[in-house]
């Protein structure tokens, strides 16, 4: 019996400093008594923008344009009857939908900024928008995609309900209405991140 005893006082003790351990690490993990901390290297955002020298013109044109009845000619025939993928600059502008962001008409996105169904991109280039009762404009003019007349910017209106923003290793999570969209948005070299709030 002593032996029992001696092993349960042990085992006591043991379980005494599991429950401690557990106990300080929720302790000091949680914020407001339930709600467990961030990593502090992740933030919300609103929106972003991003430029990259890597979009996919073919996977851009069949996304954009399904209705358009001019003829695509974003893909380049090798001379051996095989089609190679393009890729321009580009840019992502995604905004979650109660960011506040507004002027922005997309989902087609056509140089012709007299389109209802462009985004609002000037005659000189540049992207505009309102956020918060300011005014926004950045030059994406370098984005135009002259053989079929359209700037390369990819937006998901209407998807985007959290954006969260890894500031240590340089990439955004998109989340939709159903939980993660599907979409990593990575904003280090050679992609630049051009602005967020």
């Amino acid at each position: 019996m002593r032996f029992e005893a001696s092993s349960n006082q042990e085992n006591t003790g043991e379980g005494l400093k599991k429950f401690i351990f557990i106990s300080l690490i929720l302790i000091f993990s949680c914020e407001n008594g339930d709600e467990l901390l961030a990593p502090i290297n992740e933030v919300d955002v609103d929106w972003v923008i991003v430029r990259t020298q890597s979009m996919n013109v073919n996977d851009f044109v069949s996304s954009h344009h399904r209705n358009d009845p001019r003829p695509k000619s974003s893909s380049r025939d090798d001379g051996e009857g095989i089609d190679e993928e393009i890729f321009e600059i580009g840019y992502y502008f995604l905004y979650t939908n109660t960011s506040e962001v507004t002027n922005v008409i997309n989902f087609e996105i056509s140089a012709d900024t007299t389109s209802n169904d462009s985004i609002n991109i000037d005659f000189d280039g540049n992207l505009t928008f309102d956020y918060k009762n300011q005014s926004f404009s950045y030059d994406v003019s370098d984005s135009y995609f002259e053989e079929e007349d359209f700037y390369l910017i990819e937006s998901y209106e209407g998807y985007n309900q959290r954006i969260i923003y890894n500031q240590e290793l340089g990439y955004f999570t998109i989340f939709g209405s159903d939980g993660f969209l599907g979409v990593q948005l990575n904003s280090l070299s050679p992609n630049e991140l051009i602005d967020y709030r």
